[in-house]
């Protein structure tokens, strides 16, 4: 037989059990919306970054004349446009290995396996400094 102070013993028990697992599923909803709110933020802080790009990005190739990504540096340093064929070239070219010809380049100052300074570039890897001449024929 369980006695009156025994009784309340468990009672008491079994009270602090529910609290404890009243407080975990508190814990855990808060959590869960704290993680919501940051993924909320997050998407949202990219997004504004996106744009904020874009309304950079958009000038730069204004001022650069050109809304093409590429152009084609010489041996000398010297940066031109791309022609029709260059462009479709350098957009659908791939360039398996480093002995090739022509190939994109990470940056103005990379030099091909024979020390030469010609490729193509990506435009805003282009230094402004260098002026861009117009496409050959």
């Amino acid at each position: 037989m369980v006695g009156p102070s025994r009784h309340v013993g468990i009672e008491r028990i079994r009270a602090a059990a529910s609290t404890q697992r009243s407080t975990a599923k508190t814990v855990v909803a808060e959590l869960l919306i704290k993680l919501v709110a940051a993924i909320f933020v997050v998407s949202f802080a990219v997004v504004i970054g996106f744009g904020l790009w874009r309304l950079v990005e958009i000038p730069i190739r204004r001022w650069r004349d050109s809304t093409f990504d590429y152009v084609y540096v010489d041996d000398d340093g010297n940066a031109r446009e791309l022609n029709a064929v260059e462009r479709e070239y350098a957009t659908t070219a791939l360039f398996p290995n480093e002995d090739a010809d022509q190939y994109i380049k990470p940056r103005y100052e990379s030099l091909t396996r024979a020390g030469r300074l010609r490729g193509y570039l990506r435009r805003r890897q282009l230094p402004r400094q260098i002026p861009v001449a117009p496409a050959t024929q």
